[in-house]
């Protein structure tokens, strides 16, 4: 990312920096979404926002431009913050298989590596609350204080999955991931996997995304 770009965060604050910046950084990602176990369609959507954006924007910046100009670029650039800013906090910020290259490659800072467990001693108890057709409900505990109330500066609640007989015995071999803020929650299963086994683990993943240790794996079969 050029030196000059003010940002916030990892967005800059400029319109026509914000369409540079991410196309400089989505496109990098959509050609390592299978290392980093992203999302390639949801990506090609958010991809396709900023060009909406990135051609609305342009409009306004000619003389014949109107207020129905604006007010498209305006609505556009919504769109397209919204949608980024939820793809990079599910899929980016604290995806664990991205590099500090990666990182940088996409304007992020490095990770900060003094305590491996991110000084959370606690982990989310993950429990199958329910089963229905094609859905898993799992609520979460923490276990130490045994309630639903996060530890004091932790951020998200990192689930990994895997759906196969036998769990592994590392977390880091779950190769499905999301982050989630409340607890009970839903996730949804393709019609192919009904009548399999899906194990489960969690950790508490705190402000500066580094994460806390795992919790034990929690089995269900899809129904």
């Amino acid at each position: 990312m050029p030196v000059s770009m003010k940002k916030r965060g990892y967005l800059p604050d400029k319109e026509a920096d914000q369409i540079i910046w991410s196309r400089e950084s989505l496109d990098y990602l959509n050609g390592h979404t299978k290392r980093l176990k992203i999302s390639a369609p949801t990506l090609k959507e958010l991809i396709a926002k900023r060009e909406d954006y990135a051609a609305a924007l342009e409009k306004t910046r000619t003389s014949s431009r109107s207020r129905e100009d604006t007010m498209k670029k305006n609505a556009a650039k919504s769109a397209f913050i919204t949608a980024l800013r939820r793809f990079f906090h599910v899929s980016v910020l604290f995806n664990p298989r991205l590099t500090d290259l990666d990182r940088e490659r996409i304007g992020l800072k490095p990770r900060r590596t003094r305590n491996s467990t991110g000084g959370i001693s606690s982990f989310p108890r993950p429990a199958l609350e329910k089963t229905r057709p094609g859905e898993v409900t799992l609520s979460y505990l923490d276990s130490e204080n045994n309630s639903r109330t996060k530890p004091q500066g932790v951020q998200y609640a990192e689930l990994r999955w895997i759906i196969r007989d036998q769990a592994p015995e590392s977390a880091e071999e779950f190769p499905r991931f999301a982050l989630l803020s409340k607890s009970p929650f839903v996730l949804p299963f393709e019609e192919e996997n009904r009548g399999r086994v899906v194990h489960f683990r969690m950790r508490w993943i705190n402000r500066e995304g580094r994460g806390g240790p795992w919790s034990g794996p929690v089995k269900a079969i899809v129904s």
